[in-house]
């Protein structure tokens, strides 16, 4: 189902059934660019490229509707193979605090500029 928004947060946990295990209990934050009006669409894009010390993780071609502008890891599949499940959610609620307090508000000021 469409959102209808032009820039959406997504958190992606991967099937390792799937997947062989190869992704077991990662958990991406992704910010999306959808589709939007061509002109802003791509001004966000291209703005956000330009400022890879925020938009971290951002793909490197805009697809016809949707581009990835920033990604991180809130779990890396490597450290969680050693963590009890209360050690996951310790260190998915400290990495989700670090991107709302840290990350977020610049992420934010970033697409207003862009965006202006």
């Amino acid at each position: 189902m469409e959102s209808q928004r032009g820039l959406l947060f997504e958190v992606k946990s991967f099937d390792p059934d799937i997947l062989n295990g190869r992704y077991k209990d990662r958990i991406l934050l992704s910010l999306i660019l959808g589709p939007i009006e061509t002109s802003l669409r791509q001004r966000i894009y291209d703005g956000a490229r330009s400022k890879p010390d925020i938009f971290v993780g951002s793909s490197t071609t805009m697809g016809s509707q949707y581009a990835t502008i920033f990604a991180r890891e809130l779990l890396a599949a490597p450290a969680a193979k050693n963590m009890t499940d209360e050690e996951k959610v310790s260190a998915l609620t400290r990495e989700w605090h670090n991107f709302v307090s840290v990350e977020l508000p610049r992420l934010t000021r970033a697409v207003e500029e862009i965006a202006s």
